[in-house]
């Protein structure tokens, strides 16, 4: 279970699924820049560990977090916002860096 939260994708799948319009399994696979295969490998994991419910609609499936799903989503949410502030106060917006390009010793500025 805890590679499956450890990973953007994983994360981005789950906001995915958290929010509120029904996506199927293509929609989330873009979203989540995941192949629809391994998307298919992630959910029967996210299935075992009863963070979804898979429910068959027609020739398509419903995908819903349960709630063991919902608080592992406000869980990566709530760590997410914190790791944010984090970075954002740990790297000014307006710092200069200056690299020096070896190949032609000119000294280059970014920002």
């Amino acid at each position: 279970m805890y590679r499956f939260l450890m990973s953007r994708r994983y994360v981005k799948l789950l906001f995915a699924i958290g929010e509120k319009k029904k996506k199927n399994i293509l929609q989330l696979s873009r979203e989540s820049d995941m192949t629809s295969s391994h998307l298919t490998i992630v959910m029967r994991q996210f299935e075992k560990e009863k963070i979804i419910t898979k429910v068959k609609n027609g020739r398509e499936y419903d995908i819903e977090l349960t709630e063991i799903g919902e608080e592992v989503l406000s869980l990566v949410r709530k760590y997410n916002d914190i790791a944010l502030k984090q970075l954002n106060k740990e790297v000014p917006k307006e710092e200069k860096v200056e690299i020096k390009d070896e190949g032609e010793n000119k000294l280059v500025s970014t920002t």
